[in-house]
């Protein structure tokens, strides 16, 4: 029965990106992505091109959805 629970997990995050973007989701539900380093919101966070980080035009500071978290 383990096996089962893994094949599910490899299908429902293949990548990386699918699961930063799960953890986005789950971090960020409203969509309103908040710099953990100086907390200024959405209108100031620019994702990188690679759709992993983010970068926080007040701070300055990069980030991801993990960032801050255990």
């Amino acid at each position: 029965m383990q096996n089962h629970g893994l094949i599910y997990f490899m299908h429902r995050f293949p990548d990386d990106l699918t699961c930063l973007k799960h953890l986005e989701k789950r971090r960020w539900p409203d969509g309103n992505t908040v710099c953990p380093h100086c907390g200024h919101q959405k209108k100031k966070i620019y994702r990188s091109k690679d759709g992993k980080t983010f970068k926080c035009s007040s701070c300055s500071k990069r980030f991801n959805a993990k960032t801050g978290t255990l």
